[in-house]
């Protein structure tokens, strides 16, 4: 049986592990939530949300600006699509080899 004092001490390790624990996931979130470091981390996503900023605010203003967007929302959904049976079948065929 433990002592009163290991007890202590086990408390104590377990509470510094959770202190640890929260410091790391707040500053995961934070990094997460941090746009500017996302976009030095990642331009290109940065520049496909200006791009789609650009065709929301075109489909507003203009009537050609509505059928760019609609191209564009056709495109990007074929290509998710695309890219969701890709990966579906890469997830097929790795277990159908196991």
């Amino acid at each position: 049986m433990a002592t009163r004092a290991e007890i202590k001490t086990n408390i104590e390790a377990t509470r510094e592990n959770i202190n640890n624990t929260i410091v790391e996931l707040s500053n995961t979130l934070h990094k997460k939530t941090d746009i500017k470091e996302q976009i030095r981390e990642n331009p290109l996503a940065g520049i496909a949300v200006a791009t789609v900023f650009g065709f929301v605010l075109a489909n507003v203003t203009s009537p050609l600006g509505k059928i760019i967007f609609r191209f564009a929302i056709r495109s990007a959904t074929a290509a998710a699509y695309g890219y969701a049976t890709k990966k579906s079948i890469d997830l097929i065929t790795k277990q159908i080899k196991v």
